[in-house]
């Protein structure tokens, strides 16, 4: 682990305990928190060049809970799960005011998402520079992102699987779109931001998610409205 990386943990880790979940804990429940993050940030740093993007590790959930990085302009947040006893890391993105411990936030008088996940908003279709029809008749094809066709055409994908195989990915569309990618959710240029929001909206209104497994049945509120 790099010595910046590890220097954020250990600071943090000093913070979990000496705060509310430190007393009583479950040793083993402990170590097996400890074993599963160090899987997480050894795959996070085997791909991600956070520093180059100004990332600083900023929060560390305990046990096996998600870590947090951020920037000037985003915040990332990665956490590490088992599905069909195999890991599974997951990536999703906030705005500066994304909360460390839930995904919704209410926000300028509105219920919101506030943790977004880069395929759910279609945004790197958005940067692509597709328009909503061209997205919708891409799925109705079942053809892939973009950014996923150009990264298998590199062949970096080749041998890796898994948890690997999406962090990998993770970081070619850091790559690929650098910048643009990480000033979609800077608050401070809200104009691409709320490009994005009618980008989905339009999305969702022409290809409706199934109802009974639709974000407003389950969380109340649609999928394009974000924060």
């Amino acid at each position: 682990m790099g010595e910046a990386m590890t220097e954020g943990l250990s600071r943090l880790e000093g913070n979990e305990r000496d705060g509310p979940m430190a007393a009583g804990g479950d040793n083993l429940k402990d170590l097996l928190g400890v074993e599963a993050r160090s899987r997480l940030l050894g795959r996070l740093e085997r791909y991600l060049d956070f520093e180059r993007w100004g990332f600083q590790l900023a929060h560390v959930e305990p046990n096996s809970g998600p870590v947090i990085f951020d920037s000037p302009k985003c915040r990332v947040l990665c956490r590490l799960s088992m599905e069909r006893g195999a890991d599974e890391i997951g990536i999703v993105y906030g705005r500066r005011h994304a909360p460390n411990d839930r995904s919704l936030l209410e926000w300028e008088g509105e219920k919101c998402f506030a943790w977004h996940n880069l395929r759910i908003l279609h945004v790197t279709d958005f940067l692509e520079g597709l328009s909503v029809a061209q997205v919708v008749e891409r799925n109705r094809q079942k053809l892939r992102a973009p950014d996923i066709v150009a990264f298998m055409e590199t062949g970096r994908s080749a041998g890796l699987a898994g948890p690997d195989a999406s962090v990998a990915l993770e970081d070619f569309i850091w790559e690929r779109y650098g910048d643009r990618l990480f000033s979609l959710f800077d608050v401070r240029h809200p104009q691409r931001w709320e490009e994005l929001r009618r980008f989905v909206k339009m999305y969702y209104e022409l290809q409706p998610e199934p109802k009974e497994l639709s974000t407003e049945k389950l969380f109340g509120i649609p999928p394009w409205q974000i924060c």
